[in-house]
């Protein structure tokens, strides 16, 4: 059997050669780190929807067909489901990705131009989705929100619920 004293020298070589290993690891990523790659392009950007409906043009000449552009960006206002960055079990925004999702596609829809909500404004808006979902019947579980029954009308009446009966004419 090997002597305390063998051990620790072992152990203590163990560790600097770790270190050293590391070390030399980050020095190579400091000097020799690779290039990251480019933000992608987009074709095409889309920004919310104008509340002002647009002219139709003055003579009627034959519309080409669209082509599909090869990338598209749609600009949508945007929330992190902690808008305040608490994070941890038994906060109620434990559940709230679905309700942040909901948020940001209604803003975009009532044409906010804004990169980001404002976290206040969001977790109002989100604790206000969360709660219509609940008493519409839509039961909070776990880590998702999940649909108690899922045919057609009842779904659509849901929607009709939190977004209003304009929810139909979009």
């Amino acid at each position: 059997m090997l002597s305390r004293k063998t051990l620790g020298v072992a152990l203590i070589a163990l560790v600097a050669v770790g270190g050293l290993g590391y070390s030399g690891y980050r020095v190579w990523r400091h000097f020799f780190a690779t290039t990251s790659n480019p933000a992608p392009r987009t074709a095409v950007v889309i920004a919310a929807p104008s509340d002002t409906p647009s002219a139709p043009p003055a003579t009627a000449a034959p519309t080409p067909v669209p082509t599909l552009p090869p990338s598209v960006f749609i600009k949508v206002p945007y929330t992190s489901q902690f808008p305040f960055n608490e994070f941890g079990a038994g906060k109620p925004n434990e559940n709230y990705c679905e309700a942040a999702a909901l948020e940001m596609v209604s803003q975009y829809f009532k044409g906010d131009t804004r990169d980001v909500i404002p976290p206040a404004e969001a977790d109002s808006a989100m604790g206000g989705i969360a709660g219509k979902m609940l008493r519409a019947g839509v039961r909070v579980t776990g880590h998702a929100m999940k649909w108690q029954w899922l045919d057609r009308p009842r779904v659509g009446s849901v929607g009709v619920r939190i977004f209003g009966p304009s929810i139909h004419q979009q």
